[in-house]
């Protein structure tokens, strides 16, 4: 891919990309305020983002503050979320796109045990490997429970190569 990180990153069509994943995850939000403001920023969605890539290129862009979230949990403390506004997820997004991209992290990205942020990759398949990977040390997982994970059974492939 030509040009610095940063023309990739203001380059509108990759802002466009890391939209449709940020509407796509927060339409698939069980919080209807997310729902409700993923549906008022897409009547705008390309004026938000091309002013965002003109401030990446002149280095103007502010991420702005974000708000903090308590998400309950049956029986446990509450989860403390940070969640940004629309504009700074959609530019994590960008970053996180335009660093995967890059050729000399991509064997970490490729790697099997790799899965949170990656496309292609699920929760789904994260439990399958853990649960189906003889445990040689200590497996680091935010998992509690796996409510509606369809697992495969481990005599099968975990799908990945």
């Amino acid at each position: 891919m030509p040009g610095t990180l940063l023309d990739r990153l203001s380059d509108l069509d990759m802002l466009e990309l890391a939209w449709r994943r940020v509407r796509s995850s927060g339409l698939a939000s069980r919080s209807p305020k997310t729902r409700q403001a993923i549906r008022a920023f897409e009547v705008s969605s390309l004026s938000y983002l091309e002013s965002a890539a003109k401030k990446l290129k002149t280095g103007d862009f502010d991420f702005g503050p974000a708000k903090g979230v308590l998400i309950p949990r049956p029986g446990k403390d509450p989860r403390p979320l940070v969640v940004p506004a629309i504009p700074a997820r959609i530019v994590q997004r960008a970053i996180l796109d335009v660093i995967q991209s890059e050729l000399v992290i991509k064997d970490y990205v490729n790697h099997p045990s790799s899965f949170g942020g990656i496309h292609g990759r699920s929760v789904q398949q994260a439990i399958q490997t853990v649960e189906c990977t003889p445990q040689a040390g200590h497996v680091g997982a935010e998992i509690d429970t796996y409510h509606g994970a369809n697992l495969i059974p481990c005599s099968n492939s975990t799908g990945l190569t």
